[in-house]
């Protein structure tokens, strides 16, 4: 049975790190099986992007 009242629960926080995380892991694969895309340059700069974009909110996010 779950305790609702459980002495370490985790937040928001920790959730939207998890998230962010595997996200990351997602685009890192991308990343690698990039050669099978027709237009590889436009892609990795899409991509190198977005890993970017990821990793700047993972840091704004407090530590816990």
């Amino acid at each position: 049975m779950l305790n609702e009242h459980h002495s370490n629960p985790i937040s928001s926080v920790q959730y939207l790190r998890h998230d962010l995380m595997i996200e990351l892991g997602r685009i890192e694969m991308a990343m690698e099986e990039i050669g099978l895309n027709p237009n590889p340059q436009t892609a990795i700069e899409t991509l190198q992007n977005k890993h970017a974009r990821v990793s700047a909110a993972l840091d704004k996010l407090p530590q816990h």
